[in-house]
Order: C-alpha cells, then structure tokens, then sequence
C-alpha cells in the first residue's frame, strides 16, 4: 500500500495535474498547499481507484 502523502506521490501529483498561468504566487502556493494536503483523494492510475 502506498502512502499518499509521501513526498515522492505528491510530486508526482503535482506534476500530473495543471495548475493556469493566470494565478498569483499566492494563489498557485495556495492550490499547491491543497492539492498536497487532499493528495489522498487523486488516484495516479486505476488500480488505485477503490470499488464501491
């Protein structure tokens, strides 16, 4: 089982998802900062997605 919140699965969060150019520092920190914190709800692949 991986851990979500690892360093090297938020990174990879970050790399996979697109934040706009449009932000302010502040704002892209700000999206950052939640992306890391929520990384447990992204799934990097299907396998992770749990049936309900």
């Amino acid at each position: 089982d991986t851990n979500p919140f690892a360093p090297a699965h938020i990174a990879k969060i970050l790399d996979l998802v697109q934040i706009g150019d449009d932000l302010s520092v502040e704002e892209r920190a700000e999206v950052v900062e939640l992306i890391s914190r929520y990384a447990d709800v992204y799934a990097l692949s299907v396998s992770e997605v749990c049936l309900v």
